[in-house]
């Protein structure tokens, strides 16, 4: 009786691992250094909002991890923004900056056949636009 049991949850175990998986876009809220998955996020009055999250703490520690400060960064971002992007490198380092438009919305995702053919790197059998949700 165990090992019917046993195979029947290796069974279903296996089919729910079976069918499509859908990697949504990523949204970036910038102030928060976090990115969200964009079925996550709604859009309002040219902002965007994490639909069940308002922040998110973040903590800031010297190289020597001691001297650690904590922050409350709201989850927040307009659609139309600008970020620093760098203009120059020397020596694998950034030594000039330049400002460059930043506009997030509508993202790209990407379906597979299922999710461990995500994991193994292949490639996606269907990308489409998601337009992110009006909030409510």
């Amino acid at each position: 009786m165990k090992s019917l049991v046993l195979i029947a949850a290796m069974l279903m175990s296996a089919s729910a691992m079976a069918g499509e998986f859908t990697l949504f876009g990523k949204i970036h809220f910038q102030k928060a250094s976090s990115w969200v998955n964009a079925s996550n996020v709604c859009e309002q009055d040219g902002f965007l909002y994490h639909k069940t999250k308002d922040g998110i703490t973040v903590s800031h520690c010297n190289d020597d991890g001691d001297n650690c400060t904590t922050s409350y960064r709201p989850l927040v971002q307009p659609v139309n923004s600008t970020r620093e992007r760098c203009a120059k490198f020397e020596d694998d380092d950034c030594v000039a900056y330049v400002t460059v438009p930043y506009v997030q919305g509508t993202v790209t995702n990407e379906v597979y056949s299922s999710q461990s053919a995500w994991s193994d790197g292949e490639m996606a059998k269907s990308s489409y636009k998601y337009t992110v949700d009006s909030c409510q």
